[in-house]
């Protein structure tokens, strides 16, 4: 963060970083926990494993705002699908839904490694097995915005992960215009005109999604794990407010 931030986006800035500070004492304290002799199941490890991907695809996120780069809304897109993962794995008390995500994390790394390997290779038959294995275990997941509906956060999936898509792609190709001057957007001109709105909007919409998923991990870990986000939730609130005065 510099001294010329715009004032909301130094303030979600600070707020985000203090965030960081909660994820990174409640992260130590589940390491604690788990080297116990906890038995884990492959929900909680799916659990776990897409918590630690919202908080680098949040660290990102934060950087990316803090040098003012539009690239946030890339990571933001992220934090909403695991956000929508997440709550399915946790609505279901079986493994099954983890090991459909498993399945489908195995399939597309299988798809990706396909290109680089000899077919009929000992190393290409190894991994079909293993996507075969929990294909076989695990319903298919489904696409995203059905898992949405399912779960209930269909409207996260239409107020964020769209957005985020849109941005990402060519849904704000408008805003790139230029005006009747024919001012070119690039560099800091076009940082002035399409990045900060984009960048508060990632950031908001990033602090809300990871004190989401604090208040769920607070709901559901036999850990004695806690943490309180009210006055995180009030400070995100107070900036919003002020945003729109």
């Amino acid at each position: 963060m510099t001294a010329g931030d715009p004032p909301q986006l130094a303030r979600y800035l600070v707020l985000a970083d203090s965030v960081i500070v909660e994820i990174e004492r409640l992260a130590a304290g589940a390491s604690v926990f788990l080297r116990s002799g906890y038995r884990t199941s492959e929900r909680d490890r799916v659990m776990v494993a897409l918590a630690c991907k919202a908080d680098g695809s949040f660290r990102a996120l934060i950087e990316d705002c803090r040098a003012g780069r539009g690239e946030a809304m890339h990571h933001l897109k992220t934090m909403a699908e695991i956000f929508i993962y997440f709550y399915a794995v946790v609505a279901d008390d079986t493994d099954k839904t983890a090991n459909a995500i498993i399945a489908e994390c195995v399939a597309e790394q299988h798809a990706r490694r396909h290109r680089r390997l000899e077919p009929g290779s000992l190393e290409q038959l190894n991994w079909e097995e293993f996507r075969d294995e929990f294909r076989r275990e695990a319903a298919k997941i489904g696409d995203l915005a059905r898992l949405a509906e399912t779960h209930g956060t269909e409207l996260w999936y239409a107020r964020v992960y769209q957005l985020a898509c849109q941005s990402a792609h060519l849904g704000d190709l408008l805003e790139w215009m230029p005006d009747d001057d024919w001012q070119l957007l690039v560099g800091e001109a076009a940082i002035a005109k399409t990045g900060q709105w984009k960048l508060r909007l990632a950031i908001s919409y990033a602090i809300e999604i990871v004190l989401g998923l604090l208040d769920t991990i607070m709901q559901i870990n036999i850990a004695g794990l806690r943490v309180d986000t009210s006055s995180f939730r009030a400070e995100l609130s107070a900036i919003r407010e002020a945003r729109t005065t």
